[in-house]
């Protein structure tokens, strides 16, 4: 991709607020994948990328009480809050990605 160039050979000031608030975003926002075990005997986390974990923990997979012990124990890990970790794929799933915002 080719970018135009002003006549002073810089770019203009509408392609460098685009860029920057890409850039922005994307430092911003970050996918996590995780694999889950849920009703273990104690909660643990292991890191397997710098974008994936597996964890382990205690809370049963049942309304939801595995998915919340999960957010808490990511959360901490990333060490931001819990609002700001979303979990967009696998509800009912071992297999979750969590969107973390922040």
């Amino acid at each position: 991709m080719q970018i135009k160039r002003g006549g002073n050979g810089r770019l203009p000031p509408r392609c460098i607020c685009k860029l920057a608030f890409f850039l922005y975003n994307m430092s911003m926002e970050q996918y996590v994948q995780v694999k889950v075990h849920a009703d273990e005997k104690k909660n643990k986390i292991v890191q397997k990328t710098p974008d994936s974990y597996e964890i382990w923990v205690k809370a049963p997979a049942e309304q939801g009480r595995a998915n919340e012990a999960v957010r808490a124990l990511l959360a901490q890990q990333l060490g931001v809050a819990e609002n700001q970790l979303s979990l967009i794929k696998g509800a009912t799933s071992p297999a979750k990605i969590f969107l973390k915002r922040g």
